[in-house]
Order: structure tokens, then sequence, then C-alpha cells
């Protein structure tokens, strides 16, 4: 929640504080505390950080229950929707390529068709078939094309999309 979020529901929380001191406060309160700063002295009704910090907490957790059902939940999927690799199209990325130990051999008698200047890391992928099937596999790039497809056989391959390996299964342990 930025701070305007946290402005407005903190207003909204507070309707009956007609010239909204309360919220004032609260809210010079919050951004105090966030920066690290001493809170208002003994004259003002708040003596220590900790006092501050408290009342913050105290009203930042009433405006998280009111909204857990609705902007929380919305922040969680989003953010495992973000964690989640997307799968990309060929035709507007290929994965990145690093230099191979072969490429100080290019251009030297040494070179031979066998070796490859440039290599992807290992990426899922998704291969169409001619006729149209589709199916995910693993597959790496070698100077900009994919391995998946050079070793088709009868069968001609073609990647249309990729996405970075998932990390693998470690059992049933919690995070």
């Amino acid at each position: 929640m930025n701070r305007y979020e946290f402005t407005s529901v903190v207003y909204d929380e507070l309707v009956l504080d007609p010239d909204n001191r309360r919220a004032n406060r609260i809210i010079d309160a919050a951004d105090e505390y966030a920066a690290g700063q001493a809170v208002r002295g003994p004259e003002q009704g708040s003596t220590t950080l900790e006092q501050a910090k408290a009342e913050y907490d105290a009203k930042l957790e009433k405006v998280k229950s009111r909204f857990k059902g609705h902007y929380y939940n919305k922040g969680y999927e989003q953010g495992k929707a973000d964690a989640a690799p997307r799968w990309i199209p060929v035709t507007e990325k290929m994965p990145e390529e690093e230099d191979t130990w072969f490429a100080k051999f290019w251009g030297t008698d040494k070179w031979n068709e066998f070796m490859f200047r440039k290599r992807s890391e290992l990426v899922e992928v998704t291969v169409e078939l001619e006729d149209g099937t589709r199916y995910t596999d693993a597959s790496r790039t070698r100077d900009g094309k994919w391995d998946i497809e050079m070793n088709h056989g009868a069968v001609k391959k073609k990647v249309v999309a990729w996405k970075p390996m998932s990390a693998p299964w470690r059992g049933n342990v919690d995070a």
C-alpha cells in the first residue's frame, strides 16, 4: 500500500474526526517512523518513537483487517503471478547467449562445423510439430538456433515460445 492509499484509508477510518487532527497525527507518525526520525515531543502527546510506532501499528492493523479480503489478497495473487515465469514468444525475444570456450577458435584453422560460439542456458520450450500439435520440452540455443530444431529427425519441430526453467521440486518443505 503506498502513502496515498494509506492516507485515504486513514481519512476514511476517521470520518468522525471533523478536523482530521487524529488522521494527520497518524499519517505524520507513519512518515516519521518510516524515515526513522524521532517523533513529536511530550507537549504534542507522544514522547517516544516506540509510542508512535505502537500507535501507527495499531491503526495499520485496523486498516489491514478492513481491506484484507480485497487489497492484500489481490496483491498476493499478483505477486504470485509476477514470480512465475511467463511464456515468451520467440518472435518477441530469444534467450540470452554467452560465449563458449569454442569462441576462441572462431576464424582459426582449428574451427570446425561442430563448434559453436555462443550458447544459452537450458530453458523450457513449447514445441510445435508440422500438424500443429504442441508440447513442452527443454532446449537451449547455440548461435541463435534451437538445439531441438536442429535434431529433429523425421519430424520437423519448431520452438514457438520459451521461459526460464522453474526450480525443481524439493519435496514437502515449508518455504
